[in-house]
């Protein structure tokens, strides 16, 4: 079992992990700045099933996380349709069945 960790303990970590020197973003390669827009984002996304802990954390700009939880996003509900597919809505089309005649005469001019 995981414990949940802090904001705080997760720039603990990797501020003494990385040792002296820049803060890079995981998802770009840039340099992190104090005043960049900073955000902490799970290397093994949450959505599929990844651990809550320090060594899945990595700090990037919040545009390069809004793009991989976006992408994360879409994954997962693709994964979902594979997973779950619905019954089609036009089951006649899938069949390639001819579509019923009317029970009704057609209207005349």
């Amino acid at each position: 079992m995981t414990k949940p960790i802090s904001r705080k303990m997760a720039v603990d970590c990797l501020l003494h992990q990385g040792g002296v020197g820049f803060i890079y973003c995981g998802i770009c390669g840039s340099a992190l700045f104090p005043n960049d827009n900073i955000q902490f984002d799970h290397i093994h996304a949450i959505v599929h099933d990844g651990p809550h802990e320090y060594q899945n954390i990595r700090p990037v700009h919040a545009e390069c996380h809004k793009i991989k939880t976006k992408a994360d996003i879409q994954a997962n509900a693709k994964i979902k349709r594979l997973i779950n597919p619905r019954p089609s809505k036009r089951p006649m089309k899938s069949g390639k069945q001819k579509i019923p005649s009317r029970p009704f005469q057609k209207r005349v001019k």
